[in-house]
């Protein structure tokens, strides 16, 4: 039993390792990606460059039109074998088309020098590009088989001109040597100055926004743990708690209500603060309801629910003062949800009492719906025109305990949020001080 429990243990710890290398390797391959993509932009305003330098060496009288039509079409050539390398770069072959791309620019760059100018020839400058190129995108290894492959081709063809058996076949001259060399210079330092820059900004800008994902995770995963330290805490004391208010509750309750029997022709005070008994019992009932399903939330037993019908049912169950004006924006052609009715109920209960507890001096309560085919969902606003909440306030609303009522312990929120993910929904939240603030439900449409 042992040895079958220490395999499978030996054998979950190759497999995670292989996901995690598997992971990198790919995220390795993107940022390569990428990178080649960079540098072939790069690649070709060198060409493009190039190209212009030496199309204006006639008229300035540097080179010959043969040289110069030769020089230019030179580098035109080689951008058809970067568009083939970038196009099959993004189909996945990274790696085989960056050795193509930087092979075969040594080859090119090798034929130019041979051709134009031999030994002196400013071709040779474009291999700092090349070798730069191969470096980063390939490994140093790569760079240093390129440098050692210059040098050896740079010692042969000076072993052939000092035998007499190699000429070059076009010589600018002098003054379009130096014209040439000191064009390629300014071009190659240039782009590889810009190039080096924009890298290493680059990497600083990830750099900076992996920082702060990493942050966001972190106060994500902190806020999250919070939440859950006090939710375990309420744990431990809300079966209790909750059994041992209820039953005292119950009898207050069974209480008024023989009451209001046995004292029918009571005088008008005596039936208010009957009331107002019978109301505090019901407020104090709905704490500990919202106490227990703050801690526990049982498994919602789905249905398909029409929105409307959803709405009517929770408002009619509520007093509405006459301060608080409510608009209803709910499509008929709305798709049924696929949802608990009597936990929906109680999400927009606590959402709907809570916007009217808002707007204490009065104010209009809008409730709107609307659908999104697309992702298969109905969206439902809760929107009051009350205070509104702090940025602050606005990332501790669902904690467990935290509460920006005068009369409030804070659990409310914590139930809407915990019923509404048990029922495969999520709940957004906008709000502006001064301007009140919009509670949205968003929960799975029916096929």
């Amino acid at each position: 039993m042992c040895r079958t429990a220490n395999s499978l243990q030996t054998w979950f710890s190759a497999e995670w390792e292989r996901l995690i290398a598997v992971k990198a390797r790919d995220e390795e391959e993107e940022r390569l990606g990428r990178l080649f993509n960079t540098l072939m932009v790069i690649s070709s305003w060198i060409s493009v460059l190039l190209s212009i330098v030496f199309l204006l060496m006639q008229p300035l009288g540097f080179l010959p039109p043969l040289i110069s039509w030769f020089a230019a079409a030179f580098p035109i050539a080689v951008i058809p074998i970067s568009i083939f390398c970038l196009v099959q770069a993004r189909r996945g072959h990274i790696r085989p088309m960056i050795r193509l791309y930087v092979w075969s620019n040594l080859v090119a760059i090798g034929a130019a020098a041979w051709t134009f100018d031999g030994l002196v020839s400013p071709a040779w400058v474009l291999y700092f590009w090349t070798v730069t190129i191969g470096g980063i995108l390939l490994t140093p290894a790569t760079a240093l088989w390129m440098t050692g492959g210059v040098l050896a081709f740079y010692l042969l063809m000076l072993l052939l001109s000092q035998a007499g058996l190699y000429t070059p076949l076009l010589v600018p001259g002098a003054a379009g040597r130096e014209y040439v060399h000191m064009s390629l210079v300014l071009i190659m330092l240039a782009l590889t100055v810009g190039m080096l820059t924009y890298l290493n900004m680059r990497s600083l800008q990830q750099a900076l926004w992996t920082l702060r994902e990493r942050t966001r995770q972190l106060m994500t995963a902190q806020d999250e743990l919070v939440r859950k330290e006090k939710l375990a805490v309420l744990g431990q004391v809300a079966g209790s708690v909750g059994h041992e208010l209820r039953n005292p509750l119950g009898v207050m309750s069974n209480a008024v209500y023989y009451l209001k029997t046995v004292l029918g022709d009571a005088d008008q005070g005596t039936k208010d603060y009957l009331n107002i008994i019978e109301s505090e019992i019901a407020n104090s009932e709905r704490i500990v309801s919202d106490l227990l399903d703050s801690v526990r939330t049982k498994p919602p037993q789905i249905q398909q629910v029409v929105i409307a019908e959803l709405i009517g049912q929770t408002l009619g169950k509520l007093t509405i003062p006459p301060v608080v004006q409510v608009k209803l924006d709910i499509p008929e052609t709305l798709p049924p949800l696929r949802v608990d009715p009597l936990q929906m109920q109680q999400v927009f209960r606590n959402l709907i009492t809570n916007g009217i507890e808002a707007m204490q001096d009065g104010g209009t309560l809008a409730i709107r719906a609307m659908t999104d085919t697309s992702a298969g969902t109905v969206s439902v606003g809760v929107q009051d025109s009350g205070a509104g909440v702090t940025r602050e306030q606005l990332g501790k609303l669902f904690q467990p305990l935290f509460t920006t009522k005068a009369r409030g312990i804070g659990l409310g929120l914590v139930v809407v949020k915990n019923l509404t993910e048990a029922n495969g929904g999520r709940v957004e939240v906008q709000s502006e001080p001064g301007k009140g603030s919009v509670f949205r439900v968003i929960l799975p449409a029916a096929e």
